[in-house]
């Protein structure tokens, strides 16, 4: 390890900031910005690149800010929480952009969606149990150790304060195996929680006293009927369940679900909604007049979505789907079935949507809503569609993750 001094040129998709050392290698450093000069420590990293950390910023940037919350420096939680929230979403619209042209396509000038109710927006968080404390925390900055927390400022201040309660019922009833707990804070202001093992898989038998126990703090523990959750909606409400993937930001989520909805007028009468969960977007398309198939490899988002379509009575259908097979095992990618649609929306994890991408721009429909959460597979994905003729009309950008370097990307694409 070496200490150096270095300027901050610009902040990567990481949330990182880079910077060059003296024979032009380049170094990565967290918790810095643009124009700031700092003395860092440097290690070797991938690729012939340094990793780096912050021992003194000697100049700092006038959009510095001191963090909300004052672990901000060792819990791994917030990485841009020192930066003014309306620069953050500015940077992130950099860090998007950049990344659609490293890519080799041009893009209009993003739509900005600051979170409606700022950084404590969280209704959902997955924490991690300090067996020994019997305390519950985030992995701490760099490091796999757990950093407790009594309260967390990103979250829904109901959320924050159940840390504390979930606490005392795991000191009354220690911990042998489960390394994670899923917290949430409905609309209708009920707490719910689960117990996950190492693998986030959900653990239900054999805990039962500690469940109880949580019960009497006032949650919603598993049972066969897992707890129902409700957020507030443009068109429905959203319900859904701990077991299902959900938006952490609600609010921040009615306003894409809100401009999908905007974007999709006009756009035909037939749609299919690829890693649809519990029909977040299917319901919603439904209910302004499409008529939806919702397709998604998780069978309890699918009946949770099933279920509620009867309620509803709109015209929407689930299946069951792996969406990451190659194309030629995959008969839900050929090139007969995704023509049948007027609109495809996909809303793929982190990893993006690649082989369906691919697909899509050889005989896809004549609209396509994209939706990402990572610049770099964004960008990577709209490359494909970009080579097989389609063109991005529009670009939103979410603030889903305030004091984060973590986006939300919508694009709408039309077939030229």
């Amino acid at each position: 390890m070496k200490s150096v001094n270095v300027s901050i040129e610009k902040l990567v998709p990481t949330g990182k900031g880079l910077a060059r050392l003296g024979d032009g290698k380049i170094v990565f450093i967290p918790g810095v910005l643009p124009g700031e000069t700092i003395r860092a420590e440097t290690i070797p990293g991938p690729g012939g690149t340094f990793r780096g950390r912050v021992l003194s910023i000697q100049k700092p940037s006038p959009i510095r800010v001191e963090p909300p919350c004052p672990l901000s420096e060792r819990c791994g939680g917030c990485d841009w929480l020192f930066i003014q929230p309306d620069w953050a979403i500015k940077f992130k619209e950099e860090i998007l952009m950049a990344s659609i042209q490293r890519a080799g396509l041009t893009a209009p000038v993003p739509l900005l969606h600051p979170s409606p109710k700022g950084l404590p927006s969280r209704a959902r968080a997955r924490m991690h149990v300090d067996r020994d404390l019997f305390v519950l925390g985030f992995k701490a900055a760099r490091t796999t150790n757990v950093q407790p927390i009594d309260e967390c400022p990103a979250m829904r201040p109901g959320l924050s304060k159940s840390i504390s309660d979930f606490t005392k019922a795991l000191k009354e009833t220690p911990l042998k195996q489960a390394c994670q707990v899923m917290l949430a804070l409905d609309d209708d202001q009920r707490l719910a929680c689960m117990l996950l093992d190492a693998k986030a898989k959900p653990l239900i038998k054999g805990y039962d006293r500690l469940y109880q126990s949580l019960e009497k703090q006032g949650f919603l523990v598993p049972s066969p009927k897992q707890p129902i959750l409700r957020f507030d909606g443009p068109l429905l409400s959203q319900v859904t369940g701990l077991d299902c993937f959900f938006q952490a930001n609600p609010e921040a989520n009615n306003e894409m679900v809100t401009r999908i909805i905007e974007l999709t007028k006009d756009k035909g009468t037939t749609a299919l909604d690829l890693f649809c969960g519990a029909g977040n977007i299917s319901l919603n398309l439904a209910m302004a007049g499409f008529k939806v198939t919702g397709m998604d490899s998780n069978r309890k988002c699918l009946g949770l979505a099933e279920k509620r379509a009867r309620e509803l009575k709109v015209r929407a259908g689930f299946r069951l789907a792996n969406l990451f097979a190659p194309a030629s095992n995959n008969p839900v990618l050929s090139k007969h079935y995704l023509s049948k649609y007027d609109l495809v929306v996909m809303d793929p994890p982190r990893a993006g949507a690649k082989v369906i991408s691919r697909m899509l721009a050889q005989t896809g429909p004549s609209s396509i809503l994209q939706i990402g959460c990572d610049p770099a597979t964004f960008a990577r994905d709209s490359a494909a569609l970009a080579a097989g003729q389609y063109e991005m009309v529009s670009l939103d950008l979410f603030d889903f993750f305030p004091g984060t370097h973590h986006m939300e990307i919508l694009a709408s694409w039309q077939r030229r």
